[in-house]
């Protein structure tokens, strides 16, 4: 599997270590440092632990090009832009279910950068949410 480059891109965006990250996940830092650096590849448990523990699915973490998610793609960029889709705006806008989530940089960037054929709901979004961290992509 390759990713080792959105590996580290994600652990820095969640502003982890490799040792915090290893706690996180139950994968020792050495194979983190490895897969990283693209030495190791890691089992499938290796890159679902590591996946969970960044909120991505292991299908993104595991794709060849990083996305580098900007300051424009988090809550507050979201909700300055007028642009941003009203159903993305909506669930921006609501702090308790962003905080409960715990909504990562990567995701934000993620669902604002779909491309639906017409404008979807709150909970739409909240649905290709839960299907990317379950590793399903949203069709």
């Amino acid at each position: 599997m390759k990713g080792g480059r959105r590996l580290k891109d994600a652990r820095l965006r969640e502003g982890l270590t490799q040792d915090e990250l290893g706690q996180r996940s139950g994968v020792s830092q050495r194979l983190i440092s490895a897969m990283e650096r693209g030495y190791r590849t890691g089992s499938l448990s290796s890159w679902q632990a590591l996946a969970q523990a960044l909120n991505v699915s292991v299908t993104w973490l595991t794709e060849d090009e990083p996305v580098s998610a900007g300051e424009s793609d988090g809550v507050e960029g979201i909700l300055a832009d007028e642009s941003s889709p009203p159903g993305l705006r909506d669930l921006a806008s609501d702090a308790g279910m962003v905080e409960a989530l715990g909504i990562s940089a990567i995701e934000w960037h993620a669902l604002r950068s779909l491309d639906p054929p017409g404008l979807l709901s709150r909970e739409a979004y909240l649905a290709v949410l839960f299907a990317m961290r379950s590793g399903l992509r949203p069709v």
